[in-house]
């Protein structure tokens, strides 16, 4: 007999509904594909797409609906998603050529040159003859020559895209990849404006590439043709209008030719076709800095008289009656306007604009009682939050000011100044990964803008993740073509990354926008450029060229001479300041050079006396009286050093440096409160200094046995989590061994103590972590370390030590 499992007689059973329903499933997702197809064919894109996503969600392998939607994101400039599609395309079916070349094609755009090489290679395996694919395949010869420096291969990589272009059975992709080549290699040559045909043709077969465009326009720029590159500007802006970055460079370009009537005329027809205020406030704007005071009041008077938003333009003359000194009189409008309006979204913004004015003032809290009553409004007034958030990272309470940003961000996630909040706030927090997402959207969400295109890049940078920083500076320039700090950041990168053609064009670049300031930007990368290459004469002959055509300053000077003591030559240096003070005398940054290359050579009599001097004449200058009292320290005269700093402590009170070094005299001597009571002050003013942050954290935790001063201590030091640099770890470090986290003081302690190992009280902060941790044998190693290291100091710390020594469990033999 046979016994049947009723469980497996039901699923037998139920084996064709299931069947049934997968047939049914892909019938729905062919549907719903065949009917994404007709609303493309219709030119009803966002119903195609959402018709699309459907077939996703019932068959995630539907290779031409996938191919379909990545091919429309890319029409339609969303790239990110479209890269995103065309990936997943290949990954389920990697012999498709389509989405192979137009990986290759998005790679190679961005500059991702790996990955534009691991999808053309894929491509050329599946169609070697293909005409886009051997235009991929020469653009990446062209790039490899460059970074090898190898002049035939380049040469022999332009020929080639020369003859794709000269071939007219190409395909347009083929011929605009190869252009892009031909372009390059002009531009780069000896006449950049000899690309200019090439840039035309190219924007004949597509008018709407923003790179080419602004290209363009910045040969017509460097060519100096004033008209041509007006009517370029304006070309561009009609084809890109909703481009904020173009808007305000077309407004700068008027203003710096002095076409101040184009400019009026811009603003204004972009005020009538507004919704909001804001751009007729941008004309009363420009008029106070083109026509005065008087030509902006008129306009707001008439404003006003007009009836449409009387309250805004109110508000504003309040704010120019403020700038122009009569405080009282705009204060005094602000105040009536809020008191003697009903709540509303245009009096909460005038509110606001009072809370920032008392907070210039210095009236925090009367910016604070306006700042609660707009939030007891409307709790998501978006600038209110990010004012009161960013009181609360000032306080160091990041983790309130997250929770504000969070719901400024829900009513506008894209604000480029809550996301920038955030990104502080989890610095704060030492959470550095989601500072650079945060700083990451901030760019994004701004368009590439330059302000925060800068910042992301310097936080790359200093997570040494180079390449990703050149992306974004890069990106940034495309649409800020005339910006001279993109140019100078991103050639930075390009030297840092040795990447000496690309550092050359941003010296081009820089040299063609023709202004003092870019001038003089590119005379800095010149000279780092020629210095990293080590070509040290070339740089000291480019300086002091630079300083006989008057083009560079003292500081030159200064470079010239670190230049011949870097390459050994002391007479040289010597001879050579000799003859600049010759020649100026009285010179105070060249007597100050004088006395440092005289303590270099042992000559501290001389030195002392040049800053003696120079402090005399200039009493308020810093940079002399650190001389002298590093000098002083280091011949063994404390008592000199500490009565220079004094006396310029009371000409100077305010001096950062000098409290600073006053508070290093205290802690030295044993006033560890007196210390303390510095930093305090000095934090007070420099919330943003983290070595200030880091000094005051240190003290607390070190000297200080109170709860109070130990989460005090926490909440300054929460930005040094994560940061690789020694002191930080061991102020973090012990902090948290003092709060009873061992493992994660550990973390921090093994690497400072690794990284300042003639530290007596890091040695010690690393044995107390590991006896805390029952590891007996470590923490001797450490403690007998820290003990041999202090020597006779009089710290507690050293009696805890011992103490601690003498508990630990007897070595086994």
């Amino acid at each position: 007999m046979i016994l049947r499992s009723p469980a497996l007689i039901a699923g037998l059973v139920a084996l064709p509904l299931i069947l049934g329903q997968c047939d049914s499933a892909a019938e729905r997702a062919e549907a719903h594909y065949q009917s994404g197809m007709a609303l493309v064919e219709d030119g009803d894109i966002d119903r195609a797409l959402v018709e699309f996503r459907n077939v996703f969600n019932l068959d995630g392998q539907h290779r031409e609906a996938r191919a379909a939607y990545a091919r429309l994101m890319r029409e339609r400039g969303n790239l990110r998603d479209a890269y995103g599609h065309y990936l997943r395309l290949v990954e389920q079916y990697p012999e498709d050529l389509d989405g192979r070349l137009a990986l290759g094609e998005m790679a190679l755009a961005s500059g991702d040159w790996e990955e534009a090489e691991r999808h053309i290679t894929q491509a050329q395996a599946l169609a070697p003859e293909d005409s886009l694919v051997q235009a991929m395949l020469t653009t990446l010869e062209y790039r490899e020559a460059l970074v090898a420096e190898d002049g035939t291969r380049r040469t022999e990589a332009v020929q080639l895209a020369q003859a794709t272009l000269g071939d007219e059975t190409v395909s347009d992709s083929a011929r605009i990849i190869a252009r892009r080549v031909v372009i390059n290699e002009l531009l780069a040559g000896e006449d950049p404006q000899a690309a200019m045909p090439e840039l035309e043709a190219a924007l004949a077969e597509d008018p709407d590439n923003l790179e080419y465009q602004e290209v363009k326009l910045r040969l017509l720029i460097a060519r100096g043709d004033v008209p041509a590159a007006t009517e370029q500007f304006e070309e561009m802006y009609r084809r890109f209008p909703e481009n904020e970055a173009l808007r305000s460079g077309l407004i700068q370009w008027y203003i710096s030719t002095e076409n101040l009537e184009g400019a009026e005329a811009f603003l204004r027809q972009l005020a009538e076709g507004a919704e909001t205020p804001d751009q007729a406030v941008a004309v009363v704007r420009f008029l106070r800095q083109t026509q005065g005071s008087d030509a902006a009041f008129a306009e707001l008077d008439r404003l006003i008289a007009e009836g449409n938003h009387p309250e805004t333009f109110r508000a504003t003359r309040a704010v120019l009656n403020i700038e122009e000194g009569r405080v009282n009189e705009g204060v005094a409008e602000l105040e009536a306007l809020v008191e003697g309006g009903t709540a509303s979204d245009r009096l909460r913004d005038i509110r606001l604009v009072l809370a920032r004015v008392y907070q210039a003032q210095g009236n925090s809290v009367g910016a604070r009682a306006q700042i609660e009553t707009i939030l007891a409004e409307d709790g998501s007034h978006v600038e209110a939050l990010k004012m009161q958030a960013g009181w609360q990272i000032g306080a160091d309470r990041p983790e309130e000011a997250i929770a504000l940003l969070r719901r400024a961000l829900d009513r506008a996630p894209r604000d480029v100044g809550a996301l920038t909040l955030l990104a502080q706030a989890h610095e704060r927090m030492g959470d550095r990964q989601l500072m650079g997402d945060r700083l990451a959207l901030a760019m994004e969400a701004s368009g590439q803008a330059p302000e925060q295109a800068l910042r992301y890049a310097r936080y790359l940078v200093s997570e040494e993740r180079l390449t990703t920083a050149r992306a974004a500076l890069q990106e940034s320039l495309r649409l800020n073509p005339q910006n001279a700090d993109l140019m100078l950041v991103l050639g930075q990168v390009h030297l840092a990354l040795q990447e000496w053609e690309r550092a050359e064009s941003m010296i081009a670049a820089l040299q063609q926008l023709g202004t003092t300031e870019a001038r003089a930007a590119a005379n800095e990368l010149r000279n780092r450029f020629l210095v990293a290459q080590g070509r040290t004469e070339e740089s000291i002959a480019f300086l002091e060229g630079l300083i006989q055509s008057g083009e560079a300053d003292v500081r030159a000077a200064a470079l010239v001479v670190q230049g011949h003591l870097q390459a050994g030559r002391m007479a040289e240096a010597e001879e050579y300041l000799t003859a600049r003070l010759a020649e100026d005398p009285s010179n105070p940054s060249l007597r100050f050079l004088m006395a440092g290359l005289q303590t270099a050579q042992g000559r501290l009599d001389d030195a002392r006396a040049t800053y003696v001097a120079l402090i005399a004449e200039y009493p308020t200058d810093e940079a002399p009286v650190r001389a002298l009292y590093q000098l002083d320290v280091q011949s063994g005269d404390a008592e000199a050093a500490s009565a220079t700093l004094q006396a310029a402590l009371d000409r100077m009170p305010e001096s950062v440096f000098l409290n600073w070094l006053r508070a290093g005299e205290m802690e030295r001597a044993g006033d560890f409160e007196g210390a303390i009571a510095i930093y305090e002050r000095l934090y007070e003013a420099n919330r943003n200094n983290t070595l200030i942050a880091n000094n005051l954290a240190s003290l607390l935790s070190i000297h200080r046995d109170d709860d109070e001063s130990l989460e005090r201590a926490h909440a300054v030091a929460q930005r040094l989590r994560g940061l690789d640099m020694p002191a930080f770890q061991d102020t973090y470090g012990w902090i948290a061994y003092r709060r009873g986290r061992y493992a994660e003081a550990l973390e921090h302690l093994e690497p400072a103590a690794a990284g300042l190992p003639e530290s007596a009280l890091v040695q010690y902060h690393l044995g107390m972590t590991y006896a805390a941790l029952e590891r007996p044998a470590d923490a001797r190693v450490a403690l007998e370390h820290a003990l041999e290291l202090a020597g006779n100091s009089p710290l507690p710390q050293f009696l805890t030590a011992r103490e601690t020594l003498d508990s630990l469990p007897a070595e086994a033999d």
